[in-house]
């Protein structure tokens, strides 16, 4: 069992086990806009790359990095929207990722503390701008 234990250990940190493991490992890994450019086929760890990337899936489609990058090149809002639809069609159509949960963030606030807000997407916001906090 000792050796087992430590066979499992090390290959827990061995990068290309990881990158190549052949069963389903939870990780977690954003979808949100910034995040995006983590499925194109350039991010995917392979051996080429000394198995180094964000596309843990090591998702790898040309017609999904063309909308990638059209939708990181489309700068009027209203086109890059549509391409922003486009690649979420192809995210959920092909299941390119599996969302199992997502995090929240709760912020309670007392309706007697002025000036309190939260501010969304941002990240730990809860004390953002406690500098301007005042009780009634």
């Amino acid at each position: 069992m000792g050796v087992n234990m430590e066979v499992r250990s090390t290959r827990g940190m061995d990068i290309e086990a990881a990158a190549t493991f052949p069963g389903y490992r939870i990780v977690r890994q954003g979808t949100d806009l910034p995040r995006l450019r983590n499925f194109h086929s350039d991010q995917a760890p392979t051996a080429a790359d000394r198995f180094q990337g964000s596309n843990y899936p090591r998702y790898q489609n040309l017609s999904f990095d063309a909308l990638l990058e059209r939708f990181t090149a489309t700068v009027p809002r209203a086109e890059r929207m549509q391409v922003l639809r486009d690649v979420l069609h192809h995210m959920t159509d092909q299941v390119v990722n599996l969302p199992l949960f997502y995090d929240i963030e709760a912020a309670p606030v007392s309706n007697r503390l002025l000036a309190a807000g939260v501010r969304k997407g941002a990240g730990n916001t809860q004390a953002w701008n406690a500098h301007l906090w005042d009780i009634m």
